[in-house]
């Protein structure tokens, strides 16, 4: 079974909330940012979008787990990609209390529309996001290096998935054609 059943997990949540998809990841984040903004108080905010299916497995979903509570960073995502320039890739990211209480980070945050394409979220927000943070001065780290990948200037966890799997990459992404072998090994 490619799926843990999480119904005990979810009810140790604080919050859980959905909505309509509209303006991609970011979109969802500032609506809910802006409605929680005072109530949140955590030590670490989980960002995860639909684009990535798994966990592969619950061993390399908790060796995961246990690298980002291991971790001292303020901002970690779990691969990074060179192109245009460099960024942390949005599909899961985890931010840290400072950040989550950075007037600029807020401002930011707060200020975000619903963007009617992928691109042009990865163009203004995703880019922008990582140039803040770094920017602002906060540690960030990459859980899965892929600068040393063929493709490493280009989204590795597309073009690249079984090396990150062997690195212990816990997903893969959702957009990876449905006749590609690895995908056909996680459906």
């Amino acid at each position: 079974m490619l799926f843990k059943d999480f119904t005990q997990d979810i009810k140790e949540l604080s919050g859980l909330y959905t909505r309509e998809n509209i303006g991609f990841d970011f979109g969802a984040w500032s609506d809910i940012y802006n409605h929680l903004e005072e109530k949140i108080n955590s030590d670490k905010l989980y960002l995860i979008n639909d684009s990535i299916k798994g966990p592969i497995s619950e061993e390399s979903f908790n060796e995961m787990i246990d690298r980002i509570r291991a971790s001292s960073a303020d901002f970690i995502g779990l691969t990074s990609n060179s192109e245009p320039e460099f960024h942390i890739q949005s599909f899961f990211l985890v931010l840290g209390n400072k950040i989550l209480t950075d007037e600029f980070f807020r401002k930011f945050f707060k200020s975000l529309w619903n963007l009617p394409s992928k691109e042009m979220v990865i163009d203004f927000y995703e880019i922008k996001l990582t140039a803040l943070i770094k920017k602002l001065g906060y540690k960030t780290s990459v859980l899965y290096e892929t600068s040393d990948l063929k493709f490493g200037k280009t989204d590795s966890s597309i073009h690249n998935p079984e090396i990150l799997i062997d690195r212990g990459f816990p997903y893969i992404k959702a957009s990876i054609s449905k006749t590609s072998a690895i995908n056909k090994n996680f459906q």
